[in-house]
């Protein structure tokens, strides 16, 4: 947990270990970073205003390890009620986002989700391990079972590392195909037919059987009009969903973002 407020910090604390959790403390960005990076946390609750950096500089310090610290999801807090901050978050990597003042039973629902979500990220990580992200893709392609890891967790992957290559799902008699630019989609077939990209990731939510590939091919700048993976996975899961069926937490395995609007109710600070 990274925070300068101690009162935050100590109420976040005592209620986390409460509910059994080990709980690191870190009061800047820097310390916090060295901490994540040497700890490897199931998921990092993080301020966006610190005394030496904004918490998207721990977001960008935290994605950019070559080690499975990488994917570990971040639940940010804000004082400010700005959607503006709080997209930029999201954007850059965060994939929760609470406003204070807030409820501790809220957080703990979200740190809940998030640490369940850490687990099926670290999985989908561990699959694509044994290739670097410049691996060349000619002639070798990394391949799974999708009741082992599911589609929407491999492509948060990709999209957090800013992997590039051709992602191949088939399921159900149907062949899925992504071409993948630094974290962003590029292009999207079924059948080799050319299709609009959520209509490829609404297939990719409903596979839950069948076999995965990923070619690698070597990183460069995504083109102009390419689609962030993450946008995508969100949408595809409210489509899937339904707006009013989707609590926080129950997105599917690897959807992005998750918001949680807080309750305006006041925290207490202890004493």
């Amino acid at each position: 947990m990274i925070d300068d407020d101690e009162w935050v910090q100590r109420m976040l604390e005592e209620a986390l270990k409460s509910a059994g959790y080990d709980v690191t403390t870190a009061s800047t960005a820097e310390s916090g970073a060295d901490t994540a990076r040497n700890t490897t946390p199931d998921c990092i609750i993080c301020d966006l205003a610190l005394p030496d950096h904004e918490g998207t500089w721990v977001i960008k310090q935290v994605r950019a390890q070559p080690s499975r610290v990488s994917v570990t999801p971040f639940l940010l807090l804000s004082s400010s009620d700005d959607p503006r901050s709080r997209v930029q978050g999201l954007h850059l990597g965060g994939d929760a986002y609470m406003t204070k003042p807030f409820l501790l039973g809220e957080v703990m629902a979200q740190v809940a989700a998030l640490v369940q979500m850490a687990a099926r990220l670290r999985k989908g990580r561990e699959s694509l391990s044994s290739w670097p992200p410049d691996a060349p893709g000619v002639g070798a392609a990394l391949s799974g079972d999708l009741a082992q890891v599911s589609a929407g967790t491999l492509l948060q992957v990709l999209e957090m590392e800013g992997r590039s290559g051709s992602f191949e799902v088939q399921s159900g008699g149907r062949r899925v195909q992504l071409d993948v630019v630094s974290g962003f989609v590029t292009a999207t077939r079924i059948e080799a037919q050319a299709v609009a990209p959520i209509e490829a990731f609404r297939a990719l939510a409903d596979s839950k059987e069948g076999r995965f590939s990923f070619t690698p091919q070597p990183s460069r700048d995504p083109p102009p009009g390419a689609t962030p993976i993450g946008g995508l996975l969100v949408q595809a899961a409210r489509d899937r969903t339904g707006p009013a069926s989707a609590a926080p937490g129950d997105e599917a395995p690897g959807s992005g973002p998750i918001e949680v609007e807080p309750d305006m109710s006041s925290y207490r600070p202890p004493g």
